[in-house]
């Protein structure tokens, strides 16, 4: 961590800490608490993404060591908002408690965490996106379908909460603003909890709802232990070290897109090897039959092939008709698991390429049979039996022999065709969010060049009319424009602009016609929180999402292409060797850590060891 990030800082925070002393809480001194809003974009070109969940080891640890499995803070059962989970819809009721406490004001006694929450910038939270925003969404695993699902039922709730409180006989009636805000609360900051001692319930808890949810897969992290009757305490699932951020644990695998969908925020950008060996992500690659591959085998072969498919493997394949439908995602693989070689896209990719030629006495489906029999591994489930990274390596017998060779390359040139579509999509979706956003940029340029509603500073880049001669041969508002960095700024305003020919002039703010997008931060410019600023976070977060999900792909494809590009050289007696290389680089990169075999080996002892 960064030792300039742990020290309590943003609106709110130090009343918030004087109200979490004063319920209760144990352990605090321990802690920075931060409330950062809305991290600025960095650029014009999307870089990556910071989310921080806020909360910090303090740097005062520096010379000290928090061992895994220690209590680090005890969260007072009467400082929560909470509801029992086993009512109609317990997202409702929370939001319905929240809009109380938020109407009481300085009654309540959770007004200064009330206050806190309301100070969080969620402007990039889905549930804010207009219809625009969430098309970058389409090309990412299920985001766009759960968005589109909490959004409808954010609506529902909002019209029912309405009429609640209208009939609450009060007259008190939220504001739409506030409706909206506690209902994205809700959404963003609420946790199901199930501790031993206590009912399950869900609940926003102070301090924990500013930690990301990532189950217990990312560390370090706080779990609760237990009820004590009046706290539930916290530990570490690993050693903390100061400026250690904390995550919450609560046990459920949540992937990039419903960490997004659900809490508007992001995992790490992923190129670390806790997204790399996520066993929760899950990205569909679409596969589908070439015109190549089906002139291979006779039409009853063929169709032998994609029955196999469907009753073995559970992928369909066909090409339906008008009025056909098939199940969701039936003509797709899942990545990363997919590509493992316990996953099916090798196998399938040779089971397809292979020629399906019955021998004497054998019908095509049994030919069939016998070659999906000898290329797909025995149990292609991730989650089940030996998870050893040994048992993940191809036997030697699935390896091509130099005969085969031809037919491998083959096999791996239809891996390239099942991802290029994939590619394709992303850089079209990454093409719009540019689009959009410079649009947005273009709008908010108009809108300030009319209003005079900016500030400009040294090294601003813009484009402004200069001083020309004018009939009398006096300084006159030349007619064009030019480019130029701003110098300096005098006190009554007048612009130095050095233009890119050498020539510095002074000129006033009205002369500036437009800021070019060099790539720098806009944010000094226009109005904080503006709708441009806040489109190009929106499009940062899609874009991360898109990305995320493009690195499978993406290595996958190279993979596949650097076999084929190595085996259209002259091998020789080489040929195993490099065969052993590629296979390690692959196996190398995609394993699952040994945490990640370790829990999923208990989680299926436990299921083993449960009476049916």
């Amino acid at each position: 961590g960064n030792p300039d990030d742990t020290n309590d800082e943003g609106l709110g925070v130090a009343e918030f800490r004087q109200w979490l002393e004063a319920q209760g809480y144990e352990g605090l001194d321990l802690l920075s608490i931060r409330n950062p809003g809305t991290v600025a974009p960095t650029s014009m070109i999307f870089t990556e993404v910071q989310t921080r969940t806020g909360v910090r080891m303090r740097r005062a640890l520096r010379e000290a060591k928090i061992d895994a499995g220690t209590e680090v803070l005890r969260v007072p059962w009467a400082a929560m908002l909470r509801v029992p989970l086993d009512c109609e819809d317990p997202a409702l009721e929370l939001t319905w408690k929240l809009l109380e406490e938020r109407r009481l004001g300085a009654e309540s006694k959770f007004a200064p965490y009330v206050d806190f929450l309301w100070a969080v910038d969620l402007s990039v939270h889905p549930l804010f996106w207009d219809e625009g925003e969430l098309e970058w969404l389409r090309s990412v695993r299920g985001a766009f379908e759960m968005v589109g699902e909490y959004k409808r039922a954010a609506r529902s709730r909002a019209e029912r909460l309405r009429e609640r409180a209208e009939a609450s006989g009060t007259g008190w009636e939220p504001t739409e603003d506030d409706l909206a805000k506690a209902l994205c609360l809700v959404q963003a900051r609420s946790e199901e909890v199930t501790v031993p001692g206590v009912d399950p319930f869900l609940g926003i808890i102070p301090l924990i709802d500013h930690m990301v949810p990532f189950g217990d897969r990312y560390g370090p992290i706080l779990r609760p232990t237990s009820f004590s009757g009046t706290h539930i305490p916290l530990a570490c699932g690993e050693d903390l070290v100061p400026c250690t951020e904390l995550r919450w644990a609560d046990g459920k695998p949540r992937s990039n897109a419903r960490v997004f969908a659900e809490k508007g925020q992001l995992h790490e950008v992923p190129n670390s090897e806790a997204m790399i060996t996520n066993l929760d992500v899950s990205v569909p690659l679409p596969v589908f039959v070439t015109e190549g591959i089906m002139v291979r085998d006779s039409s009853e072969a063929f169709d032998a092939k994609l029955q196999v498919l469907i009753e073995r493997a559970g992928l369909d394949l066909r090409d339906l008709g008008a009025g056909e439908t098939k199940p969701e995602g039936a003509d797709c693989l899942n990545l990363p698991a997919d590509f493992w070689a316990a996953g099916r896209l090798f196998p399938l990719a040779r089971f397809l390429v292979a020629a399906a030629e019955p021998g004497p006495g054998q019908t095509a489906r049994q030919r069939c049979e016998e070659l999906y029999d000898a290329l797909f591994p025995k149990d292609s489930d991730l989650t089940r039996g030996d998870l050893s990274v040994e048992s993940l390596r191809p036997a030697p017998e699935e390896r091509p022999s130099a005969d085969g060779l031809p037919a491998e390359v083959l096999a791996r040139k239809l891996v390239t065709e099942w991802c290029k579509p994939f590619i394709d999509q992303h850089e079209e979706a990454v093409g719009k969010m540019r689009n959009d956003v410079r649009e947005a940029w273009f709008q908010e340029e108009r809108d300030l060049i009319r209003t005079q509603d900016f500030d400009l500073q040294g090294g601003d880049r813009v484009r402004t009319h200069f001083k020309a001669k004018g009939p009398g041969g006096q300084p006159a508002k030349s007619k064009s424009t030019k480019e130029g960095l701003v110098a300096s700024v005098a006190n009554d305003g007048t612009i130095i602009v050095q233009f890119d020919n050498g020539v510095r002039h002074g000129v006033p703010k009205s002369w500036v016609a437009a800021f070019p997008l060099d790539g720098k931060p806009r944010r000094h410019i226009g109005p904080e929180g503006s709708r441009f600023h806040i489109r190009q976070t929106r499009a940062q977060c899609a874009l991360a999402l898109c990305e995320a999900d493009a690195q499978f792909v993406m290595l996958v494809l190279n993979s596949c292409l650097e076999f084929v590009q190595e085996a259209n050289k002259d091998f020789g007696s080489r040929w195993e060797e490099v065969w052993d290389q590629i296979e390690a680089e692959r196996q190398g990169l995609w394993r699952p850590s040994q945490r990640e075999f370790q829990a999923l080996q208990e989680q299926e002892a436990a299921k083993q060891s449960q009476p049916v």
